[in-house]
């Protein structure tokens, strides 16, 4: 169930936004409004939402922040893909940021505690939350606001984990006659990627064929931790890739950062990261979105 958008409480990085021509500490209204998706296990999420212009051919983004991350820190990506054209979704997560509350039998609600939160919630953040954050994609999609079947992830570390774990369940979602439910991921966008996160793996991406052949970016800081598992996923795409293709493999990109500093620290250490990702959903999916036909999901 989706609730009707609001204004919640104001994202920490949304007063750093201003628009172009305001006089000096003029109210400015923000570029995105703040939404509230409940999943179907009740849990209420924040999100910030961006919305587009392009009507059906608008390319819609979720971006998937880290553990113990929140989507403020992430709204001047946003920013800069919608005025790229895109829809831009952008969650906290169950237990981070706006969505630290679960209800309990009873009544009531108790606060999520991140200290123990293990597998059972990481796939409750698959099943529950990205699901629902792609059914409130879905209204948008069925109002013409938005064109579903060209959806982006990006994932910012153990985002990555999760981004590519829902692309392979998306994928595998089996239609109910003519209705489309699933294969709408049409692109990954992995910034500072991890390899594992409490057991789930990007392993499981590499086994299915739809996903490995899906274009994907990925960004890394040459020095940063996260360079050897960035190469590594870089390294077995290639390699996958290489099976059904000859020569250099298209619409795979690999970004290494002169940079020891991984996902949000590198985005605003260094501007081109963020040029870097909007380039490569303009070149990729905008660019082709005719290739990506607009269905209505209500029929």
């Amino acid at each position: 169930m989706l609730l009707a958008a609001g204004l919640l409480t104001c994202f920490s990085a949304a007063n750093s936004f201003a628009q172009p021509g305001g006089r000096p500490g003029a109210k400015q209204e923000r570029p995105f409004e703040v939404v509230a998706i409940e999943t179907r296990d009740g849990v209420r999420l924040r999100a910030a939402f961006f919305a587009s212009d392009k009507g059906k051919d608008a390319v819609p983004v979720m971006i998937i922040h880290e553990w113990g991350g929140q989507a403020g820190p992430y709204l001047p990506l946003g920013l800069a893909l919608n005025k790229a054209g895109c829809a831009v979704l952008i969650p906290d997560l169950r237990g981070h940021g706006g969505s630290m509350t679960y209800p309990v039998p009873g009544g009531g609600t108790e606060e999520f505690d991140i200290g123990d939160m293990g597998p059972a919630h990481v796939k409750a953040m698959l099943t529950q939350d990205l699901e629902s954050c792609k059914a409130f994609l879905k209204e948008k999609n069925d109002k013409e606001e938005l064109n579903l079947n060209a959806l982006t992830l990006v994932g910012i570390k153990e985002g990555c984990v999760l981004s590519m774990e829902w692309a392979v369940s998306d994928w595998n979602f089996p239609s109910i006659g003519s209705r489309k439910q699933g294969q709408d991921v049409k692109a990954l966008v992995l910034i500072s990627p991890e390899e594992i996160h409490k057991g789930f793996r990007v392993e499981k991406a590499f086994r299915d064929r739809f996903v490995w052949r899906l274009p994907t970016l990925i960004v890394a800081g040459k020095a940063s931790p996260e360079a050897d598992a960035a190469n590594k996923i870089y390294r077995r795409l290639v390699k996958l890739r290489a099976r059904v293709s000859r020569g250099d493999p298209e619409g795979l990109e690999l970004e290494l950062a002169n940079a020891k500093l991984s996902g949000v620290a590198l985005l605003k250490a260094d501007p081109s990261v963020t040029g870097s990702v909007v380039k490569f959903v303009e070149d990729e999916i905008i660019a082709n979105i005719l290739q990506h036909r607009w269905v209505s999901r209500s029929e």
